[in-house]
C-alpha cells in the first residue's frame, strides 16, 4: 500500500512539473497494475489458476484467462486490471 501511494504521489508530482501528461499517467498506472498482476499470478498455486476470479461483461474470468489477456495487452486486459485492483487482489 505504501509503495502504491508513493508511486501515485511521484506520478502526480511529475504531472505538475510538466514532465507527464494524463495519458502518460494512465499508461504508467496500467504498467504498474500489470507488474503487480504478474507478481501475484506467479505466486498462485497451479490448481487455483483455473478458478473464476471475476466476471467481466457477463463472462467469467479465471486467473489463467486474465493472464492471457494481460500478457497480450488486449482492451479487455485494462478492464481486468482495474477490477482486480479495485478488489484489492493485485
Amino acid at each position: 500500500m505504501c509503495l502504491k501511494l508513493f508511486s501515485t504521489f511521484t506520478l502526480i508530482l511529475a504531472l505538475f512539473r510538466g514532465k507527464l501528461n494524463t495519458t502518460s499517467i494512465l499508461i504508467k498506472n496500467m504498467e504498474y497494475q500489470k507488474e503487480r498482476f504478474l507478481k501475484v499470478y506467479a505466486n498462485i498455486p497451479l490448481g487455483l489458476r483455473k478458478e473464476i476470479v471475476l466476471v467481466v461483461e457477463d463472462k467469467p474470468i479465471s486467473w489463467d484467462v486474465a493472464f492471457i489477456e494481460v500478457n497480450s495487452d488486449t482492451p479487455l486486459s485494462k478492464i481486468i486490471l482495474e477490477k482486480l485492483d479495485k478488489l484489492g487482489l493485485i
